[in-house]
Parts: structure tokens; C-alpha cells; sequence
């Protein structure tokens, strides 16, 4: 009997988020903060493949209305991506410890949303 051994190669968007401004700035810093640590976090796993950045910076997660997470959710269905990458606090707050992601746990609006056409999916929390 042969072993498959071959790694699955998921193609990874990174989702970006915050709600506040950060002045008048192009790209708060936070979001600069969050795109490193979840690249950093991909080049150390070679079975994650950057597909896509998608940033809703200025936007509240309180609902699904933001351009950047409509968009990633297409790509799913699409079959574009099957591996959302996200943080779940600001990545600031993460900086002076080692993080440990974990999968699957969704929000309680996440839960709440249809996702049957995205059970092939694997979604990380950071």
C-alpha cells in the first residue's frame, strides 16, 4: 500500500481589517502591521501560497458589508482561494509574544453566514 505524501498547497488570501482611522494616512498601520505578520507567518509554511491581499481598512466588523471581504468570499466560491488567513485582534497587541494561529473558529457573524459553498476551505485566526 503507497502513502500519498505529496502536501496540499492551499492558496492563502490574507484578510485585513480595522475599523478605526488612522489619520490621513494611505494605509493605517495597523493594517501595514497585520500584512507583515501574516506574510512572516506564510513563508515559514510551505504548504501556504499567497493568493491575494484583501483589506477592508476603515471598515466596522460588525457586518458583511465591506468591498475587500465580498470580494475574498467570491474568490471562494470561485474556487480561486481555498485558505483565508486573518488576525483577530490588532497586531500590535501581538507583537511581544510568540502567536499560535488556530483554525476554524469563527466569529458569531461568520457563523451565521452561509457557508456551504466553502467547506474546502481551511480559515486561520491569528
Amino acid at each position: 500500500m503507497q502513502h500519498n505524501t505529496e502536501t496540499k498547497i492551499w492558496n492563502a488570501t490574507l484578510y485585513l481589517r480595522l475599523s478605526r482611522d488612522d489619520g490621513d494616512k494611505e494605509e493605517s498601520n495597523s493594517i501595514t502591521g497585520q500584512r507583515e505578520l501574516l506574510r512572516d507567518f506564510i513563508r515559514t509554511r510551505p504548504e501556504l501560497r499567497e493568493y491575494a491581499v484583501r483589506i477592508d481598512d476603515g471598515f466596522t466588523g460588525s457586518n458583511f458589508e465591506r468591498p475587500s471581504f465580498k470580494k475574498m468570499l467570491e474568490d471562494v466560491k470561485a474556487g480561486r482561494t481555498n485558505c483565508i488567513i486573518a488576525v483577530t485582534s490588532p497586531a500590535g497587541s501581538k507583537a511581544q509574544r510568540k502567536p499560535e494561529p488556530s483554525a476554524g473558529r469563527f466569529s458569531a457573524p461568520m457563523r451565521r453566514m452561509d457557508m456551504s459553498k466553502t467547506r474546502r476551505t481551511k480559515i486561520i485566526f491569528w
